[in-house]
């Protein structure tokens, strides 16, 4: 056991090494590796090109000659449980228009709460749990992708198996470490990509939705969280706490937002 937990230890403390040695956004353009294959898995890529502080998120942006891909680490259970109970946004700024709604928009991850609680009733065994059935079940809740305004996608919400080759998977490393893998075609996002090959991006950890939650109080479930008064206000009271930084984190959006160049 103290074998166990001193790897856990040295492994926790080579992860915060390299999160510090990491920019908090991405500086570099970075073509993207010749065998990519969106299935959430991110040994093909390496290594992370950033770690953001308000997000939590380890990520990389890179390009081939057809897509944009982003792809994402959560490092830690209180950034998981924020994304799974949010998901995340990828935001384009039109390279020809400063209006905000005529942003682009991509988000995934979205799970509901009957997903939410099968996925964490499998990872209650900590002995036998099988991250193979876990991430089986991942793949069956998340069937779905929004978007908004992106260039020659007529709907807002598309399947992750989608005829505009839009492309979306996550998966489970262990109870602590998410990986996530987006691939976009460039030609969807035209509008937002200006005429040196530089898209304006934000991306953002979506404020958990209480309606993804299990609530309960006085020992009984809430059935409509979001829409309780009283529990809105109980919530707005603890966020004012001092001690209630990570409960703010996880019921706000969190983002970084950058330049990236296409590579050429």
């Amino acid at each position: 056991m103290k074998k166990i937990t001193f790897f856990l230890i040295m492994t926790m403390a080579c992860l915060n090494a390299v999160a510090q040695k990491l920019p908090n956004k991405q500086e570099v353009s970075f073509k993207a590796p010749a065998n990519v294959k969106i299935d959430g898995k991110t040994t093909e890529w390496v290594d992370f090109k950033a770690y953001n502080t308000a997000t939590g998120l380890y990520y990389t942006l890179a390009n081939d000659e057809q897509n944009l891909y982003l792809v994402l680490k959560a490092g830690d259970g209180r950034v998981m449980d924020k994304l799974f109970g949010g998901g995340i946004s990828l935001f384009f700024k039109n390279a020809n228009n400063s209006d905000k709604n005529s942003r682009g928009e991509f988000s995934y991850l979205a799970f509901t709460k009957a997903n939410r609680i099968a996925i964490a009733e499998l990872m209650k065994d900590t002995v036998n749990r099988d991250f193979r059935a876990i991430n089986n079940a991942m793949a069956t809740a998340l069937k779905t992708i929004s978007v908004k305004k992106l260039d020659g996608v007529g709907e807002e919400v598309i399947s992750v198996y989608n005829e505009y080759d839009i492309k979306a998977a996550s998966y489970l490393v262990n109870k602590n470490m998410y990986t996530c893998e987006i691939a976009i075609p460039l030609k969807n996002l035209k509008s937002f990509t200006d005429s040196k090959g530089v898209i304006n991006y934000t991306l953002q950890a979506n404020a958990a939705s209480l309606n993804n939650m299990k609530v309960v109080m006085n020992g009984k479930e809430v059935e409509n969280p979001a829409a309780s008064a009283q529990l809105t206000d109980l919530l707005t009271k603890m966020q004012q706490s001092e001690g209630a930084a990570s409960l703010r984190e996880m019921m706000n959006d969190t983002n970084v937002s950058g330049e990236y160049t296409l590579a050429k």
